[in-house]
């Protein structure tokens, strides 16, 4: 899930729900509707309004007088962490503050520091290259942590059966996921790796997660032949007690096997996750301009940079990207304006 995507469709969820409790404040939900005495603006009271947000519903409650707003709470337990959950957290004191639903809302990267240094000449580089992440569930554009496959989970198709190593770096499980009839594959798990996994707590909550006692059972909830879902599983759990993967060679995320019932899976398909391109810099965290020189005074890191990670970033470099970059721009920046 990107930034974009997530931060600026929980606002408009945010927004609407209140937009929603605020016409029911004004007397304007139903021309039946009590209205508002003449020259106050509310109807005092509490009124309460709900929309979808991007992992669930957003639900925002106002309390007013006749006059203002009084306290406003939001809700939304189910938007991504520092992404969503901040058009969560933020909004309610944007609209306090205007006193009224109608403000700006919280959004994501959405690419302005790339025109604003082409504008002036910045060079561009991989800008082409974007990553898709393997495993997100598609209706609510949730991405499903690598750390559940690292941690014993399997891959299968609708025929029940694997198809690849599951960690392998995420362009190869993507195309492997692909080249699946229907382009998507489901991410089966047991008890024992939900126990060991918090953020499984979040898919289950969330409704996206299928479960049933035997895994012939959850087969059936697929659509997938029972028994050879089955037999996959205990081939899976025969390579993990012998610790070697004849069918594809996976080596890792085999300490555990898939046997504490019940069971569960997730259908999920390939996503874009990161944007390996953007603006030219040197080592000095420089902005390079389309003839190679460096633009005075200008500087960039992280995301919005490009050449850092080439064709395929590898997982948690992101953020060491920005932390290492980021302190050398900061740098770089200083001794400019010291020169």
């Amino acid at each position: 899930m990107d930034a974009v995507s997530g931060a600026t469709f929980t606002s408009n969820a945010v927004l609407e729900a209140a937009g929603s409790a605020f016409a029911q404040a004004l007397g304007q939900e139903t021309a039946s509707k009590p209205k508002a005495a003449p020259g106050d603006l509310f109807i005092p009271g509490s009124y309460t309004g709900t929309s979808k947000g991007f992992g669930g519903d957003v639900t925002v409650q106002f309390a007013v007088s006749e006059k203002k707003f009084k306290a406003i709470e939001i809700t939304g337990d189910h938007e991504t962490e520092n992404i969503g959950s901040f058009a969560v957290e933020m909004l309610g004191e944007r609209i306090m503050a205007a006193q009224s639903p109608n403000v700006d809302a919280v959004t994501g990267a959405t690419g302005d520091g790339i025109l604003m240094a082409e504008a002036v000449g910045a060079d561009l580089v991989d800008i082409d290259q974007i990553q898709l992440h393997p495993t997100v569930e598609q209706s609510t554009s949730m991405l499903i942590t690598e750390g559940v496959r690292g941690d014993g989970a399997i891959l299968v198709n609708q025929e029940g059966k694997r198809f690849i190593d599951e960690l392998l770096t995420r362009d190869v499980v993507s195309a492997g996921e692909l080249e699946q009839p229907g382009s998507y594959a489901y991410i089966i798990f047991d008890q024992h790796l939900r126990d060991g996994l918090k953020a499984i707590e979040k898919y289950v909550s969330t409704g996206i997660t299928v479960q049933a006692d035997t895994i012939e059972g959850l087969a059936e909830l697929l659509d997938i032949d029972p028994a050879t879902l089955a037999d996959t599983l205990s081939k899976w759990n025969k390579y993990v007690a012998d610790q070697y993967d004849p069918d594809f060679g996976r080596t890792t995320g085999m300490e555990a096997d898939l046997s504490q019932a019940p069971y569960y899976a997730i259908k999920i398909a390939p996503g874009i996750h990161h944007t390996m391109g953007g603006i030219h810099i040197d080592p000095n965290a420089r902005v390079i301009n389309t003839k190679g020189e460096a633009i005075p005074g200008l500087y960039a890191a992280g995301e919005v940079a490009g050449g850092v990670h080439g064709g395929n970033r590898i997982g948690g470099t992101a953020v060491t990207d920005i932390v290492v970059f980021g302190r050398v721009a900061s740098e770089s920046a200083i001794a400019w304006c010291d020169r």
